[in-house]
């Protein structure tokens, strides 16, 4: 049985692995990955700013929610009278 042989230099593995390690800051060596991602990384960044200037996705899922009230347990004075309670709002 022969093994096929395998092109080593398409892998370019070593390569690969320094460019990954250290990127460069001026330009990508992997533009076919940057277009492939850029309108996921454009949907993403729309979360947390519009380009026209109106509020954002998470802006207006926050306003959306309800205020929530957390009170203090039921405390009782000596005489059996109930006590205030602390109220906290978020």
């Amino acid at each position: 049985m022969t093994r096929a042989k395998y092109n080593w230099a398409l892998a370019n593995n070593s390569s690969r692995e320094k460019t990954f390690r250290n990127p460069s800051n001026r330009h990508t060596q992997n533009p076919e990955t940057h277009e492939l991602v850029a309108s996921h990384i454009q949907s993403f960044n729309t979360l947390f700013r519009a380009q026209d200037g109106s509020p954002s996705l998470i802006n207006l899922a926050v306003g959306d929610l309800l205020s929530k009230f957390v009170f203090e347990s039921r405390n009782k004075a000596k005489d059996g009278t109930a006590l205030p309670r602390n109220r906290l709002k978020f």
